[in-house]
């Protein structure tokens, strides 16, 4: 231990230093560390947001890709009210237009 201490003195470090560095990582650890998603407030939240920019005059077709992936109730009913009468948007609203991506988005919900 000694050794360390003046190798460390040597350099112009201190152990006071180090802990520092240690702490200040450990909250840089914690900023970063994954969160728990909550999925469903997400996808309101994406709904609700579409829903505004729709109002607002964006490009219907924008506005049913960023809705592909997300199929939720609120989901299913957003593309009822404003895509029933358009079955392309409605087909592009579960498609990302990415073959990649797609093969992963999946509808189900026709049984009861």
């Amino acid at each position: 231990m000694e050794a360390i201490v003046a190798e460390m003195e040597k350099k112009g470090k201190t152990i006071e230093g180090y802990q520092r560095i240690t702490e200040l990582a450990e909250k840089i650890k914690k900023l970063y560390e994954e969160k728990e998603r909550d999925y469903e407030a997400e996808v309101k939240t994406i709904v609700t947001n579409l829903e505004k920019a729709l109002e607002k005059g964006a490009d219907r077709d924008y506005v049913a890709w960023g809705l592909s992936g997300v199929n939720t109730e609120e989901a299913e009913e957003f593309r009822g009210k404003h895509f029933a009468d358009n079955s392309t948007l409605f087909a592009k609203s579960y498609s990302t237009n990415w073959a990649v991506y797609d093969g992963f988005i999946c509808r189900y919900g026709y049984e009861e």
